[in-house]
This record gives C-alpha cells, sequence and structure tokens, in this order.
C-alpha cells in the first residue's frame, strides 16, 4: 500500500459494492490481500488496466489495487460552460469534441494530474479535465466552474479499512462474507459437483444406472437417439468454464470476465432441469438418478456466486 502524490486533491470518481472490497499492493493475485475497504465507499480510479486491475485512492491519499470492474462509476455532469475533450491526455493536441452543458457521464479514471478518461451513455470516450465536472445535475444555475480541491492529508492507511487483511465485519455488510468466497472458493466448490455429477448415472432403467457419458444431449429434447454431444461432454464443458473463471487469477495473472462463470452456471443448470423435464414427460419411461441432482448443486452454486459478485449499478446487461 502506498499514499499518493496527488496534485489536485481526491476526485470521486467509483462506489465500493456492497460486499466491500479486497485490495492488494500490487496488481497481481499472488500479493497478499491487504485492508479491505467498506461497502459503499466514494474512492477516485486512478488508473484502470485492460485486464481489470484498477489502482483505487481513497480520500486521504491512501492507495492500493483492487478489481475495478467490481466498483459501481459515480455520475458526473458536465457544467454549464461546457468541456473540451482531447483524443489522449495531452493538451498540445487539438481539441475534439465539445461535451454539451448538463450531459451525464462516468469516469473511468482520474489521474491525479487532473486528466479525466470520461465515458458517454453510448459508450464514446475521450480525454478531459476532470476537476470541471460536476456531481450534481444542472438545474437552471449560470455557468459553473469548480476549482481544484486542496491536497488531502495523508495520514496513512484509511480508518474505514482494516489494520489487518480479512473480510469487513461492520455495519450494513451481510453475512461479513469475503470477496474470495463468491470469486474464487463457490465457483470452485460448483465446479467439483458438477464434474463429480459428470460422472454419476443420469438414468435408471430396469434399476440399472446409465453414464451421461452414453445419453445423448438431443435425448433431453424428447429426440431418440445417440448421437453427439452426450450429456457428460456438455457438463464437463460447464465445468471447465466455471474452473476457469475460478483459476484465471492464477493462471493468466488476470481475473476472468464474469460473463465467463455465467454461461457455466447456465449449462449445467439449464440442462439439470432439462432432464427433469424429460423425466416428468409421462411417455419417457426414465427413472430418477443421483447425477442431475449434483449438477443442479454445482450450477446453482456457481450461479449464486455469480449474482453475489455483480457490480453495484450495473446497468441492462451490466450484471452478467
Amino acid at each position: 500500500m502506498s499514499t499518493t502524490d496527488s496534485g489536485v486533491g481526491f476526485l470521486p470518481t467509483h462506489r465500493v459494492p456492497a460486499a466491500g472490497l479486497a485490495t492488494y499492493p500490487e496488481p497481481t493475485p499472488a500479493a497478499p490481500s491487504g485492508p479491505r475497504l467498506e461497502p459503499a465507499l466514494d474512492v477516485q480510479v486512478v488508473e484502470q488496466r485492460d485486464d481489470g486491475w484498477a489502482k483505487i485512492a481513497c480520500a486521504n491519499g491512501w492507495t492500493a489495487w483492487g478489481d475495478g470492474r467490481l466498483l459501481a462509476p459515480l455520475p458526473r455532469y458536465v457544467p454549464a460552460s461546457g468541456i473540451v475533450t482531447f483524443a489522449a491526455a495531452d493538451p498540445r493536441q487539438a481539441p475534439g469534441a465539445r461535451l454539451d452543458a448538463g450531459l451525464e457521464v462516468a469516469v473511468s479514471q482520474q489521474r491525479p494530474d487532473g486528466w479525466a478518461h470520461v465515458v458517454c451513455s453510448n459508450g464514446w470516450s475521450a480525454w478531459a479535465d476532470g476537476r470541471l465536472l460536476l456531481s450534481m445535475p444542472l438545474a437552471g444555475t449560470p455557468a459553473v466552474h469548480v476549482q481544484a480541491p486542496p491536497i488531502s492529508s495523508r495520514p496513512g492507511a484509511p480508518a474505514y479499512a482494516r489494520s489487518r487483511p480479512g473480510p469487513y465485519t461492520g455495519p450494513g455488510y451481510a453475512g461479513s462474507v469475503p470477496d474470495e468466497v463468491y470469486t474464487r472458493w463457490l465457483p470452485l466448490l460448483g465446479g467439483v459437483l458438477v464434474v463429480v455429477g459428470s460422472f454419476l448415472p443420469w438414468v435408471n432403467v430396469l434399476s440399472v444406472g446409465v453414464s451421461p457419458w452414453h445419453i445423448s444431449f438431443l435425448f433431453l429434447f424428447r429426440v431418440t437417439t445417440d448421437a453427439f454431444p452426450h450429456i457428460g461432454v456438455v457438463t464437463l464443458a460447464s465445468a471447465v468454464l466455471i474452473f476457469g473463471y475460478a483459476l484465471a487469477p492464477f493462471v493468466l495473472g488476470r481475473p476472468a470476465p464474469r460473463r465467463v462463470l455465467f454461461i457455466g452456471a447456465v449449462i449445467a443448470v439449464d440442462t439439470a432441469l432439462l432432464y427433469f423435464g424429460r423425466w416428468l414427460h409421462p411417455a419417457t419411461g426414465i427413472g430418477l438418478a443421483v447425477g442431475p441432482f449434483v449438477t443442479l448443486a454445482g450450477g446453482g452454486l456457481a450461479a449464486v456466486a455469480h449474482f453475489r459478485s455483480r457490480p453495484v449499478g450495473a446497468r441492462g446487461l451490466g450484471w452478467i
């Protein structure tokens, strides 16, 4: 952890999710976890990397690294005078488009020198002077020029962060569950169950269990065939996706997109539910086996992990 050398003071850009946020001294999952940030805490993203890591600054200048994808962007508004944008954080470049007064934007990163990377609702982005952005929308007021705040005092780690690694246990934190439970351990457990379910019997015929590796996936859609792919292949593929999400920080050195876990969970859950629907059909003539139940449990755990680790404030399909 370190204390930032900010030239413009603290300009919050994001809010910590309801589950809190684990921090690290370096942008690598191999580093020991540091103090945990409280839920709903406003922070400044000083640097946002393409692999998901974000350098986060708190109000007193204390900085650390964390998963920037879990942070919810705070809305910011263009002042009445408008704001000139640039293609890069370099004032020597020719100015680009001018943002209209009152326009709501998001700031993906706010650099200590004042430059901010702003993103509009249509996805268009550019660089601008983040010190001029307003935290409240315009209400018929004259042109507002926001002055840069003074440099914050930097006494060290903030009082709202724990002094030791571990989950935050203060008020407002439901269950006091650390991020690692939903981003690592619960997906790992779900993946193990899906793998086990892929090798347990899925169908009982005359009290004899039938392996999912001998049952066509099309059988779940009332098609009598032994064609590829078989159910075992499909469920094992979902387990690979779930494991991939949980292990990506260690294997690739960066977090995997949350949609990887989502797809793995959907495949496992839907395959098991399709089986139960096939079993309920009066003309099926098959008996229940334990495999679909274990697979459904594993996919359910992965789905819970995906839901509980969703970014706060995500709109549309952003929660995926």
